[in-house]
């Protein structure tokens, strides 16, 4: 499309600059994980329990994984998990955080 060889280093970001794109999948995916934790933090179950980490296991070695509360804390902007369930619990407020996040 834009003749670009594959022997060029041009990177992922500067051809998505040249033809004026944006990632979008990424985007769409922030907003669909996000829609569907608001919805979990908002009913009780299994996958509230899972999220919240209270199911007992064992710690493994090595550098802890990211978890994934912690990116919805990151992506909503939040500093702890109870400001990030408060603002679950008010769908409206959730609604435009999620919208945010996604731009």
């Amino acid at each position: 499309m834009l003749r670009i060889s594959w022997m060029d280093r041009v990177t992922n970001e500067e051809v998505l600059e040249r033809i004026s794109e944006e990632k979008l999948i990424w985007k769409n995916i922030v907003k669909r994980r996000n829609e569907s934790i608001g919805h979990i933090m908002r009913h009780e179950g299994l996958l509230k329990l899972i999220i919240e980490g209270c199911i007992d296991g064992k710690n493994h070695r090595g550098r802890p994984r990211l978890e994934y509360i912690q990116q919805i804390i990151k992506d909503q902007g939040c500093n702890s998990y109870v400001e990030t369930k408060r603002k679950a619990d008010n769908r409206e407020e959730w609604k435009m955080a999620v919208n945010q996040s996604a731009d």
